[in-house]
């Protein structure tokens, strides 16, 4: 009976507790949906030209700049909930262990957020229909 109400509040104490989730967002959901995103924009080009439905290709690019944004932001949260300090090599712990991985996951979002912007430039600016 002890073994069930100590598993009872193991399971009640990791789901009050965030873990590291949002910070893997920065780091791990912002390349896969950059390359979702790149996947998805080539994808689309044949239904484009043949339906000249233009906007869905903008549509999917500000749905991707949007959780990437999200996971820069998630990243930034847990970043100041440690102190929002430059991380050191000093500093061990789970604190120093989040400062950083929050640094690296905003570094890395804000990367790919550019990167899926920048992909998009050119859609913007010139058909992808030329032949």
């Amino acid at each position: 009976m002890t073994r069930i109400v100590e598993a009872a509040n193991w399971v009640g104490n990791v789901r009050g507790d965030r873990g590291s989730a949002p910070i893997w967002a920065g780091i791990v959901v912002a390349p896969l949906v950059w390359a979702a995103h790149l996947q998805v924009a080539y994808m689309l080009v044949p239904w484009l030209c043949t339906t000249q439905r233009y906007w869905v290709a903008h549509v999917v690019t500000l749905a991707s700049l949007a959780v990437t944004a999200w996971c820069v932001y998630a990243c930034w949260r847990e970043w100041r909930l440690v102190g929002a300090g430059v991380p050191s090599d000093h500093e061990g712990g789970e604190a120093g262990r989040t400062r950083f991985a929050g640094a690296l996951g905003m570094l890395s979002g804000a990367l790919f957020f550019l990167l899926i912007l920048a992909g998009h430039i050119p859609v913007f600016f010139l058909s992808p229909c030329w032949d």
